[in-house]
């Protein structure tokens, strides 16, 4: 396999560990601000054109939108992340130093502790994935 085509597959391989550990942190811890907030983005926009109507009611006049909102948002900004700190990091591992391994290592402990230390309560704030869930279902 060619070099290049394995530096691929690395870094397409990390980009998707990356997005599912975001969309797994993202969903199931709702304090997690900084991953809760972009997942409600599309929720908060869709609320701010006058589209979004809580309950049940919403869901079932506007279908394709409650979908996109639900599923098509978290997996898109947890796509974005993933590849961004698969990206980041792989050029940090591959500078060629001797500690760059410990450099990666430290950046992505970073990036994670980040995620899960700055914690709000769940649905306090005006763009909350959690809040328009728990207001939909």
């Amino acid at each position: 396999m060619p070099k290049g085509a394995k530096v691929m597959w690395n870094r397409t391989g990390l980009t998707v560990v990356f997005s599912f550990c975001f969309l797994i942190l993202g969903a199931t811890q709702p304090q997690a601000i900084i991953l809760d907030m972009p997942f409600g983005l599309l929720y908060y926009i869709t609320d701010r054109l006058g589209m979004w109507q809580p309950g049940l009611l919403w869901v079932q006049h506007h279908r394709l939108l409650a979908i996109v909102c639900f599923f098509g948002c978290p997996i898109l900004v947890s796509t974005i992340l993933g590849y961004l700190i698969a990206r980041i990091s792989y050029k940090i591992w591959s500078e060629g130093e001797r500690r760059s391994k410990v450099y990666t290592i430290v950046f992505l402990i970073a990036i994670f502790g980040l995620i899960l230390t700055v914690r709000v309560e769940p649905a306090s704030y005006f763009v909350s994935y959690y809040g328009y869930w728990t207001a939909n279902y």
